[in-house]
């Protein structure tokens, strides 16, 4: 992708202004000898340039958090990580259909004609679809979040960034651990975990979870809970050493999800955060199987590492759009009434080959080969009263009270390949220099045929079939040079320039043109340190970036109906923005941190669809749903309890700032007049207060948690329905209530 020579200058000559004093101070920091009080930071060794290293030694910017923080935290699936991650958004309302923002660039579409714009990884495999991406933590042992494009080590759809899930791998060791959760909402959590030797070069490792919560809203309707949990996972692993320098490891896991849904609440009636009355109670499901096979050998002095992968899931989404009961009609409006239900199957897989060089002080390289291929089907029903129709066409052409319905149903085959390659040398003793690149063929071929089932109404919808078959091809190289320097024994500073690739794609449900593939350039800056004998960590990476033809999912009106259409159309943006981290192990007993985000984008170039018209145009203004400031302070202090245990209690206050939103409109005024009123509790700051206090007994078999989730029980909403509001009744989504429990752990 072409790079302004502009931007390039006035970045380097910014950043390098803003960032020397930074990096001066942190230089000249007094290094104080404290060994002797025997307390340190914990050091995470991570993979995320496909070798193991110290996470303070990798110059990517990277969040690693290990099994025991996660711990601490009460994390159960990647959702829960965002506040503890500069630059990492998660706001997921539906398990079947996750969001993940980084550094403002997210996800939300949904189709299989698209792609996810944050790669989820599971043990080196990824995921695929988003629906197949939140997972419960099962037996987890670390969770690496990078930033910015990932394009040479991770591939396509790592635009944005990549989420890596690493999962405990079987030992030799004789291991098993039961817990359970209790909480509000009859909540009720059981997870069991056994590690088995079964001979000296085979283990096995095998772990169960079954969640359960009540809803915390109730649907007046029909009497139904609302956004309640249920769901089941399992995973089997063994290990099979077959040499000193050779091992294979099988995996096989399964996750399983059938739940009422969060749902959509008309604000027509009533309050978001008060109980709904839906004609149809949201409904969630989703199955998924997973099977690799790792092999990891020696090969002529070089490591060779093979991994097979298939994923198969079904998921099915019930969604009341209009928020409200049947055909109910309030002050003058219409009556009501919008579903939609989108049912998937989607079977991936992959292979994998790599091929690296031994570790030693000159250089380390890395070569690979990537295969995947995907097959996916989706029905996607929408059904919606005539009278809705009349309102949009401004005449009452069709009877009332009557049902219109279409289903578009899509399939999908797609096949990657790539080959890429990646090296650091060291230039000098305190300089490296990594280089990196990948070539990457995706092709795809796409069916979509839509019904429109309107009986009785053949002169302006008649009943009809249509077909249509497209298929398209793109191709990308994408790259990274990254120059580091070693300030001092733990302090690193980097400069790099990366950058990511998203194949093009097909609109899932509506006719239209394909859309271009997305690409990126991001300039990144930053630095890495660890001071006073391991007590202080500070990292700081300050990026600008520019992408070409990003993928955006808009609602827009039909010309010929005034029905809402589901696109995608291709924009230009840019954003910068600077992250930080900072960790400090103040005494034996205290750990303070503080982690905080800037994002600035802004739209360079707008696509406008038909039926927009200039004044749709977007150009110049920030990228939609995306906060400006975040930041996140935590504190943990742990005290001795006699001889027997150790208590410690942990807070984490989060905060995330101001976000623009796309305009949403309605026909109808009272309904316009809704959004506006709701609109600042979509796009207003929110605050959450996180806490936990824990017991753990010195001998490591005993672990006891009391803990409370948004204990302020901060009210705000999620998301306002485009589509609900455009038919006259806007939906919100709200966020959770507060959650508290206790949970109790045994190991032995």
């Amino acid at each position: 992708m072409d790079v302004k020579n502009s931007l390039v200058k006035n970045d380097v000559i910014c950043w390098t202004r803003k960032t020397i004093p930074l990096i001066v101070l942190a230089s000249g920091m007094s290094v104080t000898a404290m060994a002797e009080d025997g307390y340190a930071l914990e050091e995470v060794i991570v993979t995320a340039q496909k070798r193991a290293e110290s996470v303070q030694d990798v110059p990517i910017a990277i969040t690693a958090m290990s099994a025991d923080f996660v711990a601490d935290v009460g994390a159960q699936t990647v959702d829960d990580l965002g506040i503890y991650t500069p630059g990492l958004e998660t706001r997921v309302t539906q398990p079947t259909q996750p969001s993940f923002t980084i550094r403002g660039i997210t996800t939300n579409d949904f189709g299989i004609g698209a792609d996810p714009a944050v790669a989820v990884y599971v043990d080196g495999v990824y995921s695929g679809r988003s629906g197949a991406s939140l997972t419960a933590f099962q037996d987890i042992e670390r969770v690496e979040v990078l930033k910015g494009p990932q394009g040479t080590l991770f591939g396509k759809n790592a635009a944005a960034g990549a989420i890596h899930l690493i999962s405990k791998k079987p030992t030799q060791d004789l291991e098993m651990k039961a817990g359970i959760s209790l909480g509000n909402y009859d909540k009720q959590k059981i997870e069991a975990m056994i590690n088995l030797p079964i001979s000296d070069d085979l283990a096995l490792r095998l772990n169960v979870i079954d969640n359960q919560r009540d809803g915390y809203r109730d649907n007046l309707f029909n009497g139904d809970e609302l956004a309640d949990e249920n769901s089941s996972g399992a995973r089997a692993s063994l290990l099979w050493q077959l040499s000193d320098d050779t091992q294979l490891l099988f995996q096989l896991d399964h996750s399983d999800v059938d739940q009422n849904a969060a749902i959509d609440s008309s604000l027509l009636y009533g309050d978001p955060y008060d109980d709904a009355s839906l004609d149809v109670t949201p409904k969630e499901s989703l199955e998924l199987w997973g099977g690799a096979v790792t092999l990891e050998t020696d090969l002529a002095g070089m490591g060779f590492t093979s991994i097979s992968a298939l994923k198969r899931f079904e998921s099915r989404n019930l969604r009341d759009q209009d928020g409200s009961d049947l055909y109910t009609s309030t002050g003058g409006l219409v009556p009501l009434y919008f579903t939609s239900e989108n049912v998937e199957e989607n079977v991936f897989f992959s292979q994998e080959f790599r091929l690296s060089s031994q570790k030693n002080e000159t250089y380390q390289w890395t070569l690979g080969a990537m295969y995947s291929r995907e097959h996916g089907k989706q029905d996607t029903r929408a059904a919606f009263s005539t009278d809705i129709v009349n309102a949009f066409i401004g005449i009452n052409a069709l009877p009332s009270h009557q049902i219109f319905a279409e289903q578009a149903s899509g399939d999908l085959e797609s096949t990657s390949a790539a080959v890429y390659a990646d090296m650091t040398y060291a230039l000098a003793e305190q300089w490296d220099l990594t280089l990196g690149v990948r070539y990457t063929h995706d092709n795809k071929d796409y069916e979509l045929t839509s019904l429109y089932n309107a009986a009785g109404f053949g002169v302006l919808y008649p009943n009809e079939v249509e077909g249509l078959e497209q298929d398209d091809s793109w191709s990308n190289v994408s790259s990274r040079v990254v120059l580091d320097y070693t300030l001092a024994e733990d302090a690193m500073i980097y400069f790099s320039y990366a950058t990511g690739y998203k194949a093009g794609g097909f609109n899932s449900t509506q006719p239209g043109k394909p859309f271009d593939e997305e690409q990126v350039g991001n300039f990144e800056l930053g630095l890495k340190s660890t001071w006073f004998d391991s007590r202080l960590r500070f990292n700081v990476a300050l990026f600008d970036y520019e992408y070409e033809d990003l993928q955006e999912y808009v609602q827009v009106n039909d010309p010929s109906s005034g029905v809402s259409r589901a696109l995608i159309r291709n924009q230009d943006a840019e954003g910068d923005g600077i992250e930080m981290d900072l960790i400090w192990a103040a005494s034996e007993r205290l750990t303070l941190s503080a982690n905080y985000s800037y994002l600035d984008t802004e739209v360079t170039d707008y696509e406008l669809l038909e039926s927009e018209t200039e004044a749709d145009n977007r150009e110049g203004e920030r990228l939609v749903n995306v906060a400006k400031n975040s930041y996140n302070l935590g504190a943990e202090y742990r005290l001795p309890i006699g001889s027997h245990g150790e208590l410690s209690v942990r807070a984490d206050y989060s905060y995330v700032g101001r976000r623009d939103v796309a305009p949403i409109t309605s026909s109808i005024p009272v309904a316009q007049a809704l959004v506006d009123q709701y609109v600042d509790d979509l796009t207003d700051p929110y605050y959450n207060l996180n806490a936990r206090v824990t017991y753990e007994d010195h001998a490591g078999h005993w672990r006891i948690s009391l803990w409370g989730q948004n204990l302020t029980d901060e009210e705000y909403i999620y998301a306002l329905d485009e589509g609900s509001a455009t038919i006259g009744s806007p939906a919100a989504i709200r966020a959770t209530p507060k959650f508290y429990g206790l949970d109790v752990e045994y190991r032995f």
